[in-house]
């Protein structure tokens, strides 16, 4: 792992440091994905064959397979939250 220290601008911008965009191979308009998880902030490469949806449900895939949730419990839990609204008849 790199690191290294880098200041916010007033503007709210941030540089990332030439030895990380060497490793990282970062060019001039790529696109970056940033979030925070608690006090951390995560700056992430989208790389072409990925989309920010993708690489943001992947947390999610891991805790639905660590859980053991199967396509069907999904499709039930969905089938029975649809009853449920339309019974309100909210749906």
């Amino acid at each position: 792992m790199v690191t290294a220290v880098t200041k916010v601008s007033a503007k709210g911008q941030i540089v990332i440091p030439k030895d990380l965009r060497e490793r990282l191979n970062l060019k001039e308009g790529d696109t970056l994905l940033v979030y925070s998880t608690d006090s951390m902030l995560v700056i992430r490469k989208v790389v072409k064959q990925e989309t920010i949806l993708s690489i943001i449900a992947e947390p999610v895939r891991k805790k639905i397979k660590q859980l053991g949730i199967t396509k069907n419990d999904i499709s039930k839990a969905i089938e029975q939250a649809r009853r449920s609204e339309e019974a309100k008849g909210s749906y």
